[in-house]
């Protein structure tokens, strides 16, 4: 008896918990209920009319403009300018000499190589020719260092040298570039890298020529994604432009879109204007103008957390009634747009359109 005495307090204790339990749900149903139908009486007269938008598929670029090939003038050996065949903005072929150096000294060593060679080959051992002939090439490169030469077709950038000029190994006296296209190497980032191919446009603007279209492509990007000094994953993609206007320099600078797919015009609207019916799927209900209702269906995709795009059922500028059931009901389309407005939001309470 004293056992059983005992557990009756438990007992109550529990059953009171439960009916807690119990209360406490039904005042969040009800709670519930009163938020949707509050919800469901806002939708009531309420249309939302379909909207076109154009949707560019695109990445955000940025960065310097560089030519295809550039050539810094460098003077191989201490000298004096004996000859400038060159001005700034001529344009030249690979192998033309450009500015020639003292070389007398050069010339000497390489005619007494050669006349070496030549005794050597009458008298002299096998051996030793092959010595002098190593020699005398080292000779003929110290012969070539007395003149800069262009190493591909281009033009003359910029030049500062004069005849009687006196120069030490590794001074810069100027600039050749090749202006067959011009190039960047553009940052992506790595979340974006997935949508680039080869051959892609990609629309510039530069802020030194506003008024000018250009267009590039995408050239090429490695097989390795590299951390930028912002900390961020990124792939360098080389950007080409073939048939720059003159007006664009290397070194200016652009920004730019790369264009994914070609710009297209959508249909959208709330999504509270989607209902669902078991046998038609989506549907929408057109207001016609003489106030009359007309149920519809329709494709759809989702489009953000507010809007559907519109695939097929209605078109720009249709009206459509808001449907009171996705707020009161809870209805859930097939493809899984729509869904309770518990816990989403009622319209103008951050989760759905504003009346």
């Amino acid at each position: 008896m004293n056992n059983g005495k005992a557990t009756q307090p438990k007992s109550k204790k529990r059953l009171l918990i439960a009916l807690s339990i119990i209360v406490v749900v039904g005042a969040i149903l009800i709670a519930v209920l009163v938020h949707n139908a509050r919800n469901a009486s806002d939708l009531e007269g309420v249309t939302y009319i379909v909207k076109s938008e154009t949707y560019e598929n695109q990445i955000d670029v940025s960065g310097y403009i560089a030519a295809a090939q550039t050539q810094t003038l460098y003077v191989a050996s201490d000298a004096t300018v004996t000859a400038v065949n060159v001005e700034e903005g001529d344009i030249v072929k690979a192998g033309d000499v450009l500015v020639q150096f003292t070389d007398s000294e050069e010339k000497y060593d390489v005619a007494e190589e050669e006349y070496n060679i030549e005794q050597g080959e009458v008298s002299g051992s096998t051996k030793e020719v092959a010595l002098m002939k190593k020699k005398l090439a080292m000779l003929k490169d110290d012969l070539k260092d007395k003149q800069i030469i262009a190493t591909y077709d281009g033009i003359v950038a910029d030049l500062d040298a004069s005849v009687g000029d006196y120069y030490e190994a590794a001074d810069t006296v100027g600039t050749l570039i090749n202006r067959e296209y011009l190039k960047a190497d553009i940052e992506v980032v790595e979340t974006d890298v997935s949508k680039l191919k080869v051959g892609q446009k990609v629309l510039l603007d530069f802020p030194a020529y506003p008024d000018a279209d250009i267009e590039g492509i995408v050239y090429s990007w490695p097989a390795i994604a590299e951390i930028s000094d912002s900390g961020s994953t990124v792939v360098q993609v080389e950007m080409r432009i073939y048939d720059a206007p003159e007006e664009i320099l290397p070194n200016y600078s652009f920004t730019g879109e790369i264009e994914v797919s070609e710009p297209q015009d959508v249909l959208l609207v709330e999504r509270y204007a989607i209902g669902h019916d078991k046998e038609i799927g989506a549907y929408v209900e057109v207001v016609n103008n003489d106030g009359s209702v007309t149920k519809t269906p329709v494709k759809i995709e989702s489009y953000g957390s507010t809007y559907v795009k519109i695939l097929s059922g209605v078109e720009e500028g249709d009206v459509l009634k808001a449907q009171i059931k996705n707020v009161s009901g809870g209805a859930v389309a097939e493809d899984g747009l729509m869904s309770s407005m518990v816990g989403g939001g009622g319209p103008g309470q951050g989760g759905g359109p504003h009346p």
